[in-house]
């Protein structure tokens, strides 16, 4: 039998470490089983770090097992596990042990607070931080870094505001990654003002890739397309590197105003940086392209695509409806269909953009149908679109599209047949 006893805690947290780093979660628990407690200084540091080890490599319950067998888990053991459950979503487990936590420090608290942040539990969270507040612990900056972020991405701009204030109350308003958090939530919750006033007091090296996304999508979102595109530029500029989040942004804003001049210098940057083949930065691509009118540019972005992405397919369609290419356009919309993706409204909505003929159109209704995504919310926009072209485009001829339908095998809906009869009868009474 292969014994390890504590003394030669070196050698056996090396082997420990060197197990859960590769995976081998079975054989470092294994290890830890075999390893005889001896009355030594370092005996809580070795299972502390057995703790951290597993728990960062996934063996949750693994960890949770060497808590258990510590006769005297010290705060930092505690701390340990209910941020392990909190931070992978098993949030009952980590409240429980919240609550049996004997000495709940400030890590304690935030610990449970990001759980709740990082899972959109907006109501715990902020719940949470009162409490904690009420009973004398101090949010330390990723606590309240944890609630912006929440408060961004949820909206909450109340709720935001009041973090805002218990930072300036705390003197955690000068905090670079709790200005940076802020920044981020007055940007996405469209107050642009707060957010350029925040932005404009940060010195130059303390703006981030965060910050600087975080204004060029508030601009984009505020309609100042260009503020965005020279924010961009600016970012550049000072050398701050650009991510995937940071690209779909300046292109949203190059697609609003068809600057594909510029859409295709960030393109350029993309491939530079390595996030060409990143699905978010793709998709605003053939987006970006589509608006501008560069069809060609984005039917390369398109094909070049690793993952079939419905938003790009949609974009595409829409683009090939507005530049007139119709016949491209229901090709797509049959492609989607075959490779099984969702039709999007959009896609349906696209054909109000010009007229389409007659058995284009029924062929794309075909497509609904079959597809099994004809539901009365589809088949009303469909029905909408017809209705509104019948009387145009048919004129005294709408009677031949009951033809073509019989001969297409087609299902002739109540809409259409409804529509034909109006617009046949408005016919016959102009003549």
């Amino acid at each position: 039998m292969v014994v390890v006893y504590m003394s030669k805690s070196h050698q056996f947290n090396c082997r420990h470490r060197a197990s859960c780093t590769y995976g081998l979660i079975k054989l470092a628990h294994r290890l830890h089983s075999l390893a005889i407690p001896v009355s030594t200084p370092s005996y809580n540091f070795d299972k502390n770090q057995s703790l951290n080890d597993l728990w960062k490599s996934g063996g949750v319950d693994e960890a949770r097992q060497v808590f258990d067998s510590m006769p005297d888990p010290d705060e930092f053991a505690w701390n340990t596990m209910v941020a392990a459950y909190a931070s992978t979503g098993r949030l009952a487990e980590a409240k429980q042990l919240f609550e049996e936590t004997p000495k709940k420090g400030s890590i304690t608290w935030s610990s449970l607070i990001s759980g709740y942040c990082r899972y959109g539990l907006e109501n715990e969270a902020l719940q949470l931080f009162w409490q904690m507040r009420h009973e004398g612990h101090k949010p330390s900056q990723f606590t309240l870094g944890s609630l912006l972020r929440m408060c961004s991405t949820k909206g909450l701009l109340s709720r935001g505001e009041q973090v805002h204030a218990h930072a300036v109350k705390t003197q955690f308003d000068s905090n670079v990654f709790v200005v940076t958090g802020l920044v981020d939530m007055y940007a996405k919750c469209r107050c642009l003002s707060e957010a350029e006033y925040l932005f404009g007091r940060m010195k130059f090296h303390e703006r981030n890739h965060v910050t600087w996304t975080a204004m060029i999508t508030g601009y984009s979102q505020n309609g100042d397309q260009l503020g965005a595109i020279k924010c961009f530029r600016d970012m550049r500029a000072v050398g701050v590197e650009s991510n995937q989040y940071t690209f779909p942004s300046v292109l949203t804003a190059c697609a609003a105003i068809s600057d594909c001049w510029f859409g295709a210098q960030v393109h350029g940057c993309i491939v530079l940086g390595g996030f060409g083949t990143n699905v978010f930065v793709e998709s605003a691509l053939v987006d970006m392209y589509a608006k501008c009118g560069d069809l060609n540019s984005a039917r390369r972005a398109l094909e070049t695509m690793e993952t079939d992405d419905v938003i790009s397919w949609n974009s595409m369609i829409v683009g090939c409806v507005r530049q007139g290419f119709e016949e491209e356009a229901l090709l797509l919309f049959k492609k989607m269909h075959e490779r099984s993706l969702k039709i999007a409204r959009v896609s349906l909505l696209a054909g109000k953009e010009l007229p389409l003929r007659a058995d284009a159109m029924l062929d794309g209704h075909r497509g609904v149908v079959l597809s099994g995504r004809g539901s009365a919310i589809l088949e009303g926009r469909m029905g909408d679109l017809l209705d509104r072209r019948v009387g145009a485009m048919l004129g005294g001829h709408a009677g031949d599209v009951l033809v073509m339908v019989s001969a297409k095998r087609q299902l002739a809906t109540p809409w259409l047949v409804t529509s034909i009869a109006i617009w046949s009868d408005a016919c016959l009474g102009s003549t």
